[in-house]
């Protein structure tokens, strides 16, 4: 089996003043799967969609966004951005899972970035994505 995980700097877990890479946990739980792993530190929807499409097809597919870019306005055009990025996820994998957002209050940001991660969240579940709550997992996890 082939995972290509691609996603913004959420790829990197922070738990106290650690700051590693999930790849290690993921290779060993996974047993010897073909992992790609694309995390792009500062990076928004649009460099992981360029991220997708620089890979080859891969069976599985983890897409993590923690909205750079998103923390402090309402973006009007959020959705514009989300359509080719699930074109390109649909395109390079048979399945996806996408993990979208932390929480406002743990980083300290307006209420507006909960606001732009639930629009996040609803536009690919009403796409038929499966997507996972970044909120509640963060919160059970204790990660920074």
């Amino acid at each position: 089996m082939e995972v290509g995980f691609h996603g913004d700097s959420s790829l990197y877990t922070k738990h106290n003043t650690k700051k590693g890479s999930v790849k290690g946990d993921l290779m060993h739980a996974l047993g010897g799967c073909s992992i790609v792993f694309e995390p792009i530190a500062g990076g928004g929807i649009a460099d992981v969609t360029a991220s997708v499409l620089s890979r080859a097809h891969c069976s599985t597919m983890l897409i993590s966004v923690f909205g750079n870019g998103l923390e402090k306005t309402r973006h009007q055009s959020l959705e514009n951005h989300l359509i080719p990025l699930l074109q390109a996820v649909r395109s390079k994998s048979d399945r996806a899972v996408f993990f979208i957002g932390g929480f406002a209050a743990k980083y300290n940001y307006p209420p507006v970035y909960d606001e732009n991660m639930d629009r996040i969240r609803r536009f690919l579940h009403t796409s038929g994505a499966v997507v996972l709550d970044g909120k509640e997992q963060v919160a059970k996890c204790g990660f920074r």
